[in-house]
């Protein structure tokens, strides 16, 4: 029977793989794109046991290759050779090439329920790297469409924050992209993307689904990290957000608040929050505030933060009660 050259490749290169030092062997892998990676590790699996000269073999073959002028020094070059003998020279320059992508540019404005279909076929970790380079409306119009075990481990990845290189990303985009049929769109620059995910995007997310969602998968993060769940619940609704609430919900809010407290959280903020509260007191309240911060001296950052977040605090326990609304003032929000 004639053999296949690639097949052929393969297993030697799975052999030279599983024959070297695992850190070396783990620093020629990173330097390789992805779905050359799962290539080999397949091979890896199905790799029997090998004898010792069939070993010896496909080193010397390799030795021969380094010797012709590639260094072994360095898990690129390392990986060149290893590219040369597996898929041959001009295979091995197109994997090695280092464009400069934007992240999954290419896909922006593919349906958000095929994306779904094919992601949920992805491994959850690639699924969310994917979903953290893109808008968090669009990540969240693709999670509405997961099924809730893939969108629980999805989300349980999206809330630590990680950084990604460019080339990382581009590995993985370059399979991806190649599943929706669409074209990888290159643009200038090379420098870091830093902290992909992580609580402020999921809050984002969170914003653009409905209540009954966004409440399941604050339990799935509250499961994973009860720190990161009240992260995420600080970025989701903040002091300044108080300008949202309906002048009603207002004044809920300062029948729980004391005048001294309060005095402390609006010192120095912006008008439209202040005027959004003292438009909703009575107008012997608004003297009697507006006189305690006359007298009211410096105040530390830190106290100032603290009032601030108990009175987000305070409008968080009315809004799980039922009594305030919090997304009343959202944008693109429908009344009927």
């Amino acid at each position: 029977m004639k053999s296949d050259p690639e097949a052929d490749a393969r297993r030697k290169a799975a052999i030279i793989l599983t024959g070297m030092e695992r850190k070396c062997a783990v620093r020629i892998l990173r330097s390789l794109p992805v779905d050359l990676v799962l290539d080999l590790a397949e091979e890896i699996q199905r790799l029997p046991e090998v004898s010792m000269e069939e070993r010896d073999n496909v080193f010397r073959e390799f030795n021969g290759l380094l010797q012709q002028g590639v260094s072994p020094r360095g898990g690129t070059e390392v990986a060149r050779a290893l590219l040369q003998e597996a898929v041959g020279d001009a295979k091995a320059k197109e994997a090695l090439s280092r464009g400069a992508h934007q992240p999954f540019a290419a896909i922006a404005d593919v349906n958000e329920e095929d994306l779904a279909a094919i992601l949920s076929k992805e491994q959850p970790a690639v699924t969310a790297l994917i979903l953290a380079f893109l808008p968090p409306k669009k990540t969240a119009a693709i999670m509405i469409h997961l099924d809730t075990d893939t969108r629980a481990e999805v989300i349980s990845r999206l809330v630590d924050a990680r950084n990604a290189d460019p080339d990382t990303a581009a590995r993985i985009e370059k399979v991806f992209v190649q599943k929706v049929s669409s074209l990888l769109k290159k643009s200038k620059g090379g420098e870091r993307t830093n902290n992909l995910g992580g609580p402020k995007f999921i809050a984002n997310v969170l914003q653009h689904i409905d209540r009954e969602m966004e409440e399941q998968l604050l339990k799935v993060i509250q499961e994973v990290s009860a720190e990161k769940a009240t992260a995420v619940r600080d970025l989701m609704f903040t002091f300044e957000d108080i300008v949202r609430l309906s002048d009603a919900d207002v004044q809920k809010v300062l029948r729980q608040v004391s005048t001294d407290k309060l005095t402390i959280a609006l010192k120095g903020v912006p008008p439209n929050i202040f005027d959004k509260i003292s438009n909703n007191m009575s107008k012997h309240a608004r003297e009697s505030l507006l006189e305690e911060m006359e007298l009211l001296g410096k105040v530390k950052l830190s106290q100032q933060q603290e009032e601030q977040r108990n009175l987000v605090n305070v409008i968080r326990a009315l809004e799980a009660a039922g009594e305030i609304t919090l997304h009343a003032g959202q944008e693109d929000e429908v009344y009927v």
